[in-house]
């Protein structure tokens, strides 16, 4: 949320790029008074500075994006920075909303995939194929129960599915009185 003001963005975003590249020393361009009447071109520009400090198969996150006000001018500048992203570099914005308006360009030009929470969950048939990763020889209803029990959330079924074994372990390694 409190990136939601343009200019705190990029003083936070810079901070980051810092700490991942703490040796980089070359200054990335500044975002003055100046430059708001034209801050798309603006973003172009920082964004490919950055994007040329990384190598070209990195991969960028955006996490709770879905905290922005729908209203935030921080859409329009993510989406004029990411017009000149590289093509092995991949963004992934985390939402728990669909992407904004302002990024229906990108899509129609099949620049973004938008997947939501049912195309992440696990079907049972792939909760049965993480369980055999897990060594298990549990029964399909079980494997079924474990993943509707976690909502198909992948995390959800490993853990579970490692609780599982743990339960197991110990079951086996049990002294008979």
């Amino acid at each position: 949320e409190s990136d939601n003001d343009v200019a705190s963005f990029f003083h936070y975003f810079e901070q980051a790029i810092h700490a991942a590249l703490p040796r980089q020393r070359k200054p990335l361009p500044r975002l003055t008074p100046g430059h708001l009447p034209t801050l798309g071109a603006f973003a172009r520009r920082y964004f490919h500075a950055v994007f040329a400090r990384f190598p070209q198969d990195s991969v960028w996150v955006f996490d709770n994006y879905h905290a922005l006000p729908a209203e935030a001018p921080l859409h329009e500048v993510l989406r004029e920075g990411l017009t000149g992203l590289p093509p092995a570099v991949n963004v992934i914005v985390m939402s728990r909303n669909d992407p904004p308006p302002v990024f229906a360009r990108l899509n129609v030009h099949n620049h973004l995939v938008h997947l939501d929470a049912q195309a992440l969950k696990l079907t049972p048939e792939e909760a049965a194929g993480l369980a055999q990763q897990f060594d298990h020889k549990l029964p399909r209803a079980d494997i079924q129960r474990i993943n509707e029990q976690a909502d198909g959330w992948t995390a959800g079924v490993v853990l579970l599915l490692s609780r599982h074994r743990q339960v197991i372990d110990a079951a086996e390694q049990a002294v008979p009185l």
